[in-house]
């Protein structure tokens, strides 16, 4: 959850930056909102995958070993993955989300130019 209030503390700067936080959580939804109530309000949704359907989906679960995994996606507007990191740690680089999210808008930016959309 720290992680999660980290990243929560920037929302401002992700508005900014045309980003929409999602955070997604292994636990049933009952339980997540209760950790919520523990830890305080997010200022993003907490969504539940507990059969690790999208997990799997995004390879942040290990079936050899079944065990999760961090995950901290990327995902551009056309719903391209832009940039992942995968790992038995959270991502906690704020810094470095923010200048990923800078030139992925860039790139999308450029891209409507030279498509004239």
């Amino acid at each position: 959850m720290r992680q999660l209030h980290d990243i929560g503390k920037k929302a401002e700067d992700w508005t900014k930056l045309d980003t929409v936080l999602l955070a997604v959580s292994s636990k049933e939804p009952t339980k997540n909102a209760e950790g919520v109530k523990t830890f305080g309000d997010l200022p993003f949704r907490l969504l539940s995958d507990d059969n690790h359907i999208n997990s799997r989906r995004f390879h942040s679960y290990d079936d050899f070993e079944d065990l999760e995994l961090h995950a901290t996606i990327l995902i551009d507007k056309k719903g391209r993955v832009y940039w992942a990191r995968f790992g038995g740690d959270p991502f906690s680089d704020v810094a470095f989300l923010t200048k990923q999210l800078e030139r992925m808008n860039e790139f999308v930016e450029a891209t409507k130019t030279e498509t004239g959309q």
